[in-house]
């Protein structure tokens, strides 16, 4: 962590450890994650406590108005609060007053936090009381909650694993994924623009509409959407190739095929052939990213039920 900022929450006697902070602020139990990018630093601020939904919602809309540099959101656990694309000198100047009108709000809205379950807002003690681990913190919250949260988790993954898989309703959406990446390199290919773009829609949109017509985001997805997306994509492409053979031919005043045109204009003109395996190569490239989308869809799906 930055020593500045470090330096900011040892002065809130927040406990430090690493890129991570927590502690007590006014009685409001505060997480804080630092991590340095590329781009700059990246902080995430968590006021873990409870209050409904729509509670929670019309305080970020009011603190996201007011306090512009920050992106503010909720969830089941905390209000959180992300900053970024400011450097620590400037983050250093907004922090302080981002927490005193975000922990003032909270307040005003009777936010159940030290001693609370951030889930139920019912009152902790150490006899009914658990520590909830998440990915970058630790949370305690009731036992009833934990129950509740494991057996949710539990049905999700059981909904899962025992999930119709659907693969011919699947196949439908990821043939009209393919169907739309083709007319899409067909427009964009008599507009000189770079067509090779719609094999990752083709992908992207297999992808998402395989699982919205029903099919099981697994492996077999991986499957089906890359053959549905490599056939129309690299088959639009090959039929685009036969089509300006013919039309070179025929501008030629040759009278032949399209598929005698393209073996004319392939042995005989260097550029038509240079051409042809550059975009082949290009279609292959964003194919080849695209297949990215449905690998991370269904690596998701089977690590989070597994």
């Amino acid at each position: 962590m930055n020593k500045s900022i470090k330096e900011f929450f040892l002065q809130k006697n927040l406990d430090v450890k690493g890129n991570l902070a927590s502690g007590l602020i006014d009685n409001i139990n505060v997480r804080f994650i630092y991590a340095d990018t590329k781009t700059g630093p990246k902080m995430c601020f968590m006021f873990v406590g409870y209050l409904a939904s729509d509670q929670k919602a019309g305080i970020i809309d009011e603190l996201g108005k007011d306090l512009i540099n920050f992106t503010f959101s909720y969830n089941q656990f905390c209000i959180l609060c992300d900053l970024e694309n400011l450097s620590i000198e400037q983050a250093i100047v907004v922090i302080p007053n981002m927490i005193d009108k975000t922990i003032s709000k909270l307040k005003e809205n009777n936010f159940l936090s030290n001693g609370f379950c951030p889930f139920y807002g019912s009152v902790l003690n150490d006899e009914d009381s658990v520590i909830l681990t998440k990915k970058f913190y630790n949370i305690k919250v009731s036992k009833e909650c934990k129950r509740y949260l494991e057996g949710e988790k539990n049905e999700a993954k059981r909904a899962y694993s025992e999930r119709k898989k659907h693969y011919l309703k699947g196949t439908l959406g990821a043939l009209i994924g393919g169907v739309v990446g083709a007319l899409i390199y067909i427009v964009f290919y008599q507009i000189n623009m770079l067509s090779s773009i719609s094999g990752a829609v083709a992908f992207l949109l297999g992808s998402f509409l395989f699982v919205k017509f029903g099919g099981k985001p697994d492996y077999i997805m991986i499957i089906i959407v890359s053959l549905t997306s490599i056939i129309f994509i690299l088959g639009t492409f090959y039929i685009e190739s036969l089509y300006d053979a013919h039309r070179i031919a025929v501008n030629s005043g040759l009278n032949m095929n399209w598929f005698d045109a393209f073996k004319l204009c392939y042995n005989v003109l260097p550029s038509f052939k240079e051409n042809f395996w550059r975009d082949f190569g290009m279609n292959v490239l964003f194919l080849g990213l695209g297949i990215i989308v449905p690998i991370i869809q269904a690596v998701k799906y089977n690590r989070r039920y597994r």
